[in-house]
């Protein structure tokens, strides 16, 4: 199992996982952001947001006392956390 990945960048940051992370944290002040987790049913406490754009976590089970934590910000770009 992954333990702890952290992603800082501009203009995007994009995280892709193929088995379930313990924690992941992306940020980036100017640009997107894309996490994508396996669709298997295991559960995150999502933290998804963006001061000027979208955020979207909607298709990863979300649990907020969860162990596994995904965090994920912007301060301008859309910011999308996923179930592949």
């Amino acid at each position: 199992m992954p333990g702890s990945l952290v992603g800082y960048g501009t203009p995007c940051v994009k995280l892709d996982f193929l088995d379930p992370s313990t924690s992941a944290e992306a940020r980036s002040t100017n640009g997107a952001i894309t996490v994508g987790l396996p669709a298997d049913g295991v559960t995150y406490r999502v933290d998804a947001r963006a001061t000027n754009g979208e955020s979207d976590s909607g298709s990863v089970p979300s649990d907020s006392s969860s162990r596994r934590s995904i965090t994920a910000a912007t301060a301008n770009g859309k910011v999308t956390v996923e179930a592949r």
